[in-house]
């Protein structure tokens, strides 16, 4: 064993003297920055934001248990959990899981005021942090969903995202947060409605920071909501019904902003709007289907009209101040046999040939044809970027992108201020018909840029032999194919 001293002789004298103990190394854990550190924490305890399935998986997650497993590992780390109120700012509740927790029983038996004692511990280490809150509470006539809505409402002027499934008759407990809200500036709410007659739901009236809005449920039980400054609005309703068109707010959107609707119609009958609705978004984006694809709608006062689906019905209702960009997607619906004259309605009344910079079209099975593609892109001579889609599920004789569109766009007269060209296909064309498109679109001003993705399980392209080509091409071009086949 070493001695702990060294011994210094002088004569017959032995005087020892201690020596200095070597310092230990910096800890790897301590030499870590504190916002790293915090920063790897909180993904750690990330991996607790899975749905829950029991209630003591619920217990888990609103008690931050892996946090506190976290903080065991040393002192500094215990420090840093639970003095860092970051950590503990997300909040994401269950009240199905409460409600199970009360009629638990047995060895695994989850305490119900634990559950909330929890919950209360875990706000109160967040201290005065920004809140982001995640609030699943749609159970009617719940017990636990009215407590917690109560309750999380109290620390409603720290939301600053809120994301709250709710049931119609349980909106009103919201009412506590109304005027509380300023720091609110995303909100997503899934409102699930079951009676013809719902409380107001105006909770969210006054929120001077709001931005961005996402709605799922019925869009005629739309809360009230500072429309004006709302730049970002996502509205799905999957039983929609073209009797509630003027109860969109899409008139009240700011000037410039992205609208995004994605419904499932179930009644189709022709709007009886007078005039088309304004719309001030830039961005638009509408994805429709419906449960009855091989039916067609007619006008009710003249038989003799041509089919409409319900893409031509909800575009003759809608009008557009300042679009540069128009998303239309499609999912089992009806054919139309006058889209290309509904589009041209539209374009001339939203002076699209003027403003609309990008487009993206997947028209489904719906029997939406290359030739009526290109009818449209004639109507859109400041048009910049296209994407064009395939359905998976589209036979070869139903492909919207073919060596008619393809060739179509060789010409200059369609879209001569075409920059980018995306195409998700079934590979129903021509690799040389790809060539010559490149070499036709080739130009000085800017590189024309096309980028493909070939559908799994279909057509193959020679792509060594394309990129051969693509690369000869004066002046350049850019191809880039994603093709999981090969």
């Amino acid at each position: 064993m070493r001695n702990s001293s060294q011994t210094v002789m002088s004569g017959d004298a032995a005087t020892p003297t201690p020596t200095v103990a070597p310092q230990p190394e910096l800890s790897g854990i301590h030499a870590v920055p504190p916002e790293i550190l915090v920063a790897i924490l909180g993904m750690s305890a990330d991996v607790e934001d899975q749905t829950p399935r029991t209630p003591w998986d619920e217990e888990r997650r609103v008690g931050g248990s892996i946090l506190l497993r976290l903080a065991r590992v040393c002192s500094h780390w215990r420090t840093i959990v639970l003095e860092t109120p970051s950590l503990w700012a997300c909040v994401r509740v269950n009240s199905r899981l409460w409600d199970a927790a009360r009629s638990s029983t047995g060895p695994k038996r989850v305490d119900y005021e634990r559950l909330y004692s929890r919950l209360t511990q875990t706000l109160h280490r967040s201290a005065n942090h920004p809140l982001t809150l995640h609030l699943h509470a749609d159970t009617e006539n719940s017990a636990s969903a009215v407590r917690l809505l109560r309750f999380l409402s109290l620390s409603s002027d720290r939301w600053t995202e809120a994301h709250l499934s709710l049931a119609s008759n349980s909106s009103c407990f919201l009412s506590q947060a109304q005027g509380r809200l300023d720091q609110l500036h995303t909100l997503g709410i899934d409102y699930a409605c079951t009676d013809d007659v719902n409380p107001p739901f105006d909770a969210f009236a006054v929120a001077p920071r709001l931005h961005t809005f996402q709605f799922t449920g019925v869009s005629k039980y739309l809360p009230q909501i500072p429309w004006e400054q709302i730049r970002n609005f996502t509205c799905r309703d999957y039983d929609f019904s073209y009797h509630w068109l003027p109860l969109l707010p899409l008139a009240k959107l700011p000037e410039g902003g992205n609208c995004v609707l994605d419904f499932i119609v179930w009644d189709a009958r022709l709007s009886s709007l007078q005039a088309p609705m304004e719309c001030p978004s830039g961005s638009f984006s509408l994805t429709l289907s419906t449960l009855w694809a091989d039916e067609v709608v007619r006008s009710e006062d003249d038989n003799r009209r041509p089919a409409k689906s319900p893409m031509d019905i909800f575009l003759d209702a809608v009008s557009f101040t300042n679009l540069h960009t128009l998303v239309l997607w499609t999912i089992t619906v009806p054919p139309s046999a006058v889209f290309v004259k509904t589009f041209e309605r539209l374009a001339n009344r939203s002076d699209s040939s003027r403003s609309l910079h990008r487009l993206e079209m997947s028209m489904g099975a719906t029997g939406f044809t290359s030739a009526e593609l290109l009818s449209v892109l004639l109507l859109l001579p400041q048009l910049q970027e296209l994407t064009a889609v395939d359905p998976p599920e589209a036979l070869s004789s139903q492909c919207l992108i073919t060596d008619v569109l393809l060739q179509g766009l060789q010409s200059l007269a369609i879209c001569p201020c075409l920059r980018t060209l995306r195409l998700t296909t079934l590979g129903e064309f021509a690799a040389k018909t790809l060539v010559a498109l490149l070499t036709a679109r080739a130009s000085e001003q800017f590189r024309f840029r096309v980028e493909i993705v070939l559908l799994p399980e279909h057509a193959v392209l020679p792509l060594a032999s394309l990129y051969v080509a693509a690369d000869a091409i004066e002046p350049p071009v850019s191809l880039v194919v994603d093709a999981p086949n090969m």
